[in-house]
């Protein structure tokens, strides 16, 4: 009979394989994911062996950071509509929004009742849509095997996925590789089991400093610990490459034109220099579809900021002016005074003073000793900054070449 393993909620199968002929989806999954979950067998047998398994929703910004955001998933389906017409001759009658709403409707734990006599355990995607669509759409019989045939077999699994999270009744279900049986029958080794994920670490972020690759790197480990494997950064054990604003730009403008290959973001503080360098990109370079120029994102916190000037103290929004990685931690952690900025040199193209965070260094030290988001530490701005990262990757996929 061999090995089977599957990617499932609940019955419903998304994808299938057997022996050696599997999609390996432990690209979905981090090695905490590890679970006891069933396994369904002939004759209504069930037995719980370790799977992956994660809830839905944790699954969305790992899909998007593959490709299969919502913007990438109608241009794969219209490219596969598009493919189909032009290799059998005839056109889909399914378009993208009536696909999209009709998985919005699926309920995963009741399409295991769409199971027909012939294969009463086939409770996979190609069933789904065979019995739940075929009436809704009112198919003629010759356009229902168009449609049904090849062109569901093309249909990834991962688009399914993504359309699902549109649901949120379905965001608390769990989505589980079982693995174990083609573990226990040794298609697949329990070392190889992630190993191709390594290749997956396709944005590299560069940023300003040292610092600043500390923070984002560490953050991210932290509070998204499930996609942390997709972000590669600098090499800043020695002689960190990158130092300063002036040096991260002619790094950009020298990435502009030698073709790099892998996904790039290049992180700039939001603070005038930043500011300066991150519009001078915007304007004067042209950069290719996998390259990104960004900045620190502004904070509502940073608008009133205590700062210090030849003026005095006084409470100003540093967003733009001062905002450098360091802002973003804790900054009444274990501190009794509050924090400030120094205001610094003056930028003319931004028309703008620099400023800098005081005591900065020991602000980073603090949160790099950090290893729970559960210890007394707040982590809301990482929570933002985090997001902006994601959602800036993210837009890189997005980008047609």
């Amino acid at each position: 009979m061999g090995s089977v393993v599957t990617l499932r909620i609940d019955k419903f199968d998304l994808d299938w394989g057997k022996n050696e002929s599997f999609i390996d989806h432990s690209v979905l999954y981090s090695e905490t994911d590890v679970k006891k979950e069933y396994y369904y067998y002939a004759e209504n047998q069930r037995i719980k062996k370790n799977a992956l398994s994660r809830r839905l929703i944790e699954l969305k910004d790992t899909l998007e950071l593959l490709g299969y955001s919502l913007k990438n998933i109608r241009r794969r389906f219209q490219e596969l509509c598009a493919n189909h017409k032009r290799y059998s001759g005839t056109p889909v009658p399914l378009d993208y929004r009536t696909f999209h709403d009709g998985l919005i409707q699926l309920r995963p734990e009741l399409v295991e009742s769409h199971a027909d006599e012939e294969f009463p355990d086939d409770h996979g995607f190609y069933k789904y849509f065979k019995y739940s669509l075929k009436e809704k759409l009112r198919l003629t019989s010759e356009n229902y095997h168009n449609l049904h045939d090849e062109f569901f077999d093309s249909i990834h699994p991962y688009i399914v996925l993504r359309i699902l999270i549109e649901n949120p009744a379905n965001h608390e279900r769990s989505v589980i590789w079982g693995y174990q049986d083609i573990l226990n029958g040794g298609w697949i080794s329990k070392k190889g089991l992630f190993q191709s994920t390594a290749s997956l670490a396709n944005f590299l972020i560069v940023t300003e400093g040292s610092s600043d690759t500390h923070v984002i790197r560490k953050s991210l480990e932290i509070l998204n610990p499930g996609i942390s494997k997709f972000f590669r950064f600098v090499d800043m054990q020695e002689n960190y490459p990158f130092t300063g604003t002036g040096n991260l730009y002619n790094f950009v403008k020298g990435l502009s034109r030698i073709g790099m290959v892998m996904n790039v973001l290049v992180v700039f503080d939001n603070d005038a220099e930043g500011s300066d360098k991150f519009d001078k990109c915007q304007t004067e370079l042209q950069l290719p579809a996998n390259i990104r120029v960004s900045k620190l994102p502004n904070l509502k916190s940073l608008r009133k900021f205590r700062t210090i000037g030849p003026s005095g103290s006084k409470i100003s929004n540093i967003n733009g002016t001062a905002a450098s990685i360091e802002c973003f931690l804790d900054l009444t952690y274990q501190n009794t005074t509050p924090a400030s900025v120094r205001w610094k040199t003056y930028n003319e193209r931004s028309n703008a003073y620099q400023g800098a965070l005081q005591n900065k260094e020991k602000f980073v030290s603090l949160f790099l000793k950090m290893r729970s988001p559960y210890a007394d530490y707040d982590f809301e701005k990482l929570r933002l900054l985090n997001q902006h990262i994601i959602r800036e990757c993210i837009a890189i996929n997005e980008t047609p070449l």
